[in-house]
């Protein structure tokens, strides 16, 4: 019977806990991968392409003029937003893990997308150079600040913080593609 009792709270113990991680994370800390934007225009996309065969695939009736001309300024708009979901397929995310300040587990191909980010599209001065140091620190808290709405305030933090992490990285995606041509 006490063998059958540990097992038990043994089971109820690991399941807890993968249940509590999972929601601390997910619900809590929104860490879970959410389903990207790419990930978005694509499934967008294969909608699209289902809706233009079926609008091809019709019969045609009586009166097959009006409406094959409907259906082709229907086919000609979606193809249209076809091309606009591909040409925002083009866009990879150019930051994907998070940096710390002088850390040496950076990713230095990562910092220097940062660098280039920062002075590209927010005018800074930075040297390219792959570390993650004060100057570039300084540059993110200015950049953390001008977005605070959707950087900082989700985390419920004031002041800037020296970590690039999920919501910098997400502003600095959406900016990058946004701004490329």
């Amino acid at each position: 019977m006490r063998k059958l009792f540990i097992f038990i709270v043994t089971i109820t113990t690991i399941v807890w806990f993968f249940y509590s991680w999972e929601f601390y994370t997910c619900k809590i800390k929104w860490f879970c991968k959410l389903e990207s934007k790419n990930e978005k225009i694509i499934n967008n996309n294969k909608i699209l392409k289902k809706e233009i065969s079926q609008i091809i695939e019709k019969p045609k009736t009586d009166i097959w003029m009006v409406e094959e001309i409907e259906e082709i300024k229907e086919v000609v708009k979606k193809e249209k937003i076809e091309e606009k979901i591909e040409k925002e397929i083009d866009c990879k995310d150019i930051i994907t893990l998070p940096i710390k300040y002088w850390s040496n587990t950076n990713n230095s191909l990562e910092v220097e997308y940062l660098e280039k980010f920062l002075n590209e599209i927010e005018g800074a001065k930075l040297e390219i150079n792959g570390i993650y140091d004060k100057e570039d620190y300084e540059e993110v808290k200015k950049f953390q600040l001008k977005y605070r709405k959707d950087i900082l305030d989700p985390w419920w933090i004031k002041i800037p913080t020296w970590y690039v992490y999920n919501t910098t990285i997400k502003k600095i995606n959406e900016i990058y593609c946004l701004n490329i041509k």
